[in-house]
């Protein structure tokens, strides 16, 4: 748990700190073009590196004054990539607001921030990133219940990650299929699936 905290806290100093400076260089007009204000909406491998990431649910949850300090911290962070109409910075804070609020039991309020999240990157093109997006919504609906609409955000998820050959993606989605099925009392092909994903998530460490 420590290190999750510290994980916690040091993903959302990136981020705020970030949004911080892409604010002062873009206020200071300056224009140069390593200036983080005008920066590509399609980054390059090194910006993409140095970029706080986005997620899927946490694997364990801080707690709920963490939790909380995180929703405030990322909501700054997004006022400044709004006014800034930096959209794809938008996108990863939107989806990692949602991480934030189902953690906080928002399970509504994370759906939305997911949605958000996607419409941008679709509206960008950027195919990489839909496939975390579609999961993230999918598995939202199992927990709220809706195992059936669930399925469908995770089937297309999982078609997505396949064609951009994106195991690491397909391996969380097919997981979170097992776990679908698993919810609707389909243990059979719950354990096919989960025997896919461990398949997956060994090739992936080869």
């Amino acid at each position: 748990l420590d290190r999750e905290l510290d994980r916690s806290f040091r993903l959302v100093a990136d981020e705020t700190k970030r949004a911080r400076l892409v604010y002062r260089c873009s206020a200071a007009g300056d224009a140069r073009d390593d200036a983080p204000a005008q920066a590509p909406e399609q980054p390059t491998p090194e910006q993409a590196q140095n970029s706080p990431a986005e997620g899927a649910h946490l694997a364990t949850p801080p707690g709920d004054g963490l939790t909380r300090a995180l929703r405030e911290a990322y909501a700054e962070a997004l006022v400044i990539y709004r006014m800034l109409k930096r959209r794809r910075d938008q996108a990863r804070v939107l989806n990692n607001m949602g991480i934030v609020f189902a953690e906080l039991g928002e399970v509504e309020e994370a759906l939305a921030h997911y949605k958000s999240s996607l419409k941008i990157d679709q509206e960008l093109g950027d195919r990489a990133s839909v496939p975390l997006k579609l999961g993230n919504i999918g598995q939202t609906y199992n927990d709220l219940g809706d195992t059936r609409r669930g399925e469908r955000y995770l089937t297309k998820a999982l078609k997505l990650a396949e064609q951009n050959e994106d195991d690491r993606s397909a391996t969380d989605v097919v997981v979170s299929l097992g776990q679908t099925h698993m919810q609707n009392g389909d243990t059979e092909r719950a354990l096919g699936l989960f025997e896919r994903g461990l398949e997956l998530a060994s090739a992936n460490r080869d």
